[in-house]
């Protein structure tokens, strides 16, 4: 049994995700994470396996579960990914395909 919020449950939301490191974040599509995971992985199986495009480090801080009606423009302390000059997308990177062994 997993634990924790599956990833399919929620595939029509998007991540915000930050890095603690650096304090850089992103919003990711959920959908576009179930095509590098296994069907029934959730939220905390994926956190592992994303990396920060602007400092490299794999150290995510707060991870939030955006509904699809809210906009990229709900988080007050940030403007749109794109005005950073970064896709939406490509705040964060994720490992290659998973063979669906949690690591």
């Amino acid at each position: 049994m997993k634990h924790g919020t599956l990833l399919r449950v929620i595939a029509s939301h998007n991540l915000w995700v930050e890095c603690r490191a650096c304090g850089h974040g992103a919003e990711l599509r959920v959908s576009e994470l179930l095509e590098l995971t296994c069907a029934d992985a959730a939220v905390r199986d994926i956190l592992p396996r994303l990396k920060c495009t602007r400092c490299r480090q794999k150290q995510i801080g707060d991870v939030r579960i955006l509904s699809p009606d809210v906009s990229s423009n709900h988080h007050v302390a940030r403007q749109p990914a794109e005005q950073h000059g970064v896709l939406e997308d490509e705040g964060f990177t994720a490992d290659g395909p998973h063979d669906g062994v949690a690591r």
